[in-house]
């Protein structure tokens, strides 16, 4: 199906293929939505995960329903964040990285503290 999902304030709606809203989806996220959402289906599965960036500079990862996976701590930078996170993979794990107005950021796939290593991406 092609479908397209949206920000509006602090909903996320969905319009079918013929443009029309699908009623059993309008998702109340809390707060106002700024950037996104982008939208993941990390193990091919069509278990979709959602990103968004609030009006709070903070980001989040949600499910279809708009709750929070298990384990996600949340992402809140210290500089503005200027753009939705960037997916990388690195042996096997993923990060989060994260264009900030103090510069890019690298987190953990489930966020938190940012990583204070270096870590070299493929």
């Amino acid at each position: 199906k092609i479908q397209w999902l949206f920000a509006s304030g602090s909903r996320l709606l969905l319009l079918d293929r013929l443009g029309r809203f699908v009623k059993s989806f309008k998702l109340d996220l809390g707060k106002p939505v700024v950037l996104g959402p982008d939208v993941y289906d990390f193990d091919k599965n069509k278990n979709y995960s959602i990103v968004v960036l609030f009006e709070d500079n903070t980001i989040s990862l949600l499910n279809l329903r708009g709750k929070n996976p298990e384990g996600w701590k949340g992402i809140a930078p210290s500089g503005t964040v200027l753009d939705l996170p960037r997916l990388v993979k690195q042996s096997g794990k993923r990060y989060w990285v994260v264009r900030t107005s103090d510069g890019d950021a690298v987190y953990e796939f489930n966020g938190g503290e940012p990583i204070k290593k270096k870590i070299k991406f493929d």
